[in-house]
């Protein structure tokens, strides 16, 4: 089964997000610095590198995915069934079901902006919520963690969170492999 149907509604609209001003140099300092103040959350240096080209001065080029790479990458995803897992998985979700807590930059977008954020933070939200109680379904002997006031960089925003997540899954006396 294909998800490309029901990810229609979620791939568009998204709000526009805060622009830098027209004096701004984008340099990876000047970058994480607008990324922290709009995001509020500190990139890695090693993120935007692979997010983008610099010059050997550090300014940067250009982007190294493409514009409709997210898209496409939706719109080639299969639904998978979880009833096939035989070992033992740990899911951590940023749980966002607020359009302030999926979009970090709410609080700066104009009135048109924020109701485009609210409704795709709806849909969005109804897509994950049955995606994450599917998954609970299938896989037997799951453990899902879901985060609030995250972010979708989820691992590295939250890291004490995430950590502690995946230490108390390693930790689960009932983690038996079944190889079938």
């Amino acid at each position: 089964m294909n998800h490309a149907g029901n990810f229609d509604a979620l791939l568009a609209p998204y709000p526009k997000q805060p622009q830098p001003d027209s004096g701004f140099v984008p340099t990876i300092k000047n970058i994480k610095e607008f990324d922290l103040k709009t995001h509020r959350f500190d990139f890695p240096d090693g993120e935007l590198n692979a997010q983008g080209k610099f010059d050997k001065n550090g300014l940067f080029v250009q982007d190294t995915t493409s514009d409709i790479a997210f898209d496409k990458v939706l719109r080639s995803v299969k639904t998978i069934t979880y009833k096939g897992i035989k070992c033992p998985s740990l899911a951590i979700y940023n749980n966002a079901p607020t359009a302030p807590e999926r979009f970090r930059t709410y609080s700066l977008l104009d009135n048109a902006n924020k109701k485009i954020a609210e409704e795709c933070t709806k849909r969005w939200y109804k897509y994950y919520r049955v995606e994450l109680q599917r998954y609970k379904k299938e896989c037997t002997g799951c453990l899902v963690k879901e985060i609030r006031h995250s972010h979708h960089q989820i691992f590295l925003c939250n890291p004490k969170e995430t950590e502690l997540a995946i230490r108390t899954f390693l930790k689960r006396s009932d983690r038996k492999i079944n190889y079938g």
